[in-house]
């Protein structure tokens, strides 16, 4: 890194070695070496403003592989997670599916067990109905030959 010391001025000699300078060509060697001095602090402030954005962006990776490292932990967490519990799932959805087969199995025999069910229902009132007939027919019987013997006589059409 380049250090922010004070400019060095470089002060050239002339090609001559023992001329004396005019006072215009000194004036115009001093103006060049402040310009020069100048634009030296231009590059050194230029400079220390590419090391600041250097150090900037190398703080900002810092923080974002840190951060990338702090969500991979979080995926690895999350994916643990996920296996724990597609681990529990499995033995879940084996029990639904054997439920689900249990449900349609007894869904099955409720219907057989139903369409059972109404034929009894349907012989038992065929039988009622017989049996109250048969009932009726056998109380009619009696009650006439009880009344026939007990007037002598039958009312019977034909008799």
């Amino acid at each position: 890194s380049v250090c922010c010391a004070e400019p060095r001025v470089v002060i050239l000699a002339p090609a001559m070695p023992d001329a004396e300078l005019s006072k215009e060509e000194a004036a115009a060697m001093q103006e060049k070496l402040r310009k020069a001095g100048q634009n030296t602090k231009i590059f050194q402030q230029k400079v220390k403003n590419l090391e600041d954005m250097v150090e900037s962006f190398k703080t900002k990776r810092q923080h974002a592989l840190e951060n990338i490292d702090r969500k991979k932990k979080e995926l690895a967490e999350k994916d643990a997670k996920i296996l724990a519990l597609q681990t529990k799932l499995a033995p879940v959805e084996t029990r639904l599916s054997d439920n689900k087969e249990k449900a349609r199995r007894l869904k099955q025999q409720l219907a057989e067990i139903e369409a059972s069910f109404g034929q009894i229902i349907a012989a038992v009132g065929d039988s009622k109905k017989r049996t109250a007939y048969m009932d009726k027919e056998v109380t009619t019987n009696h009650v006439s030959r009880e009344l026939t013997a007990q007037r002598g006589y039958s009312c019977k059409a034909g008799s």
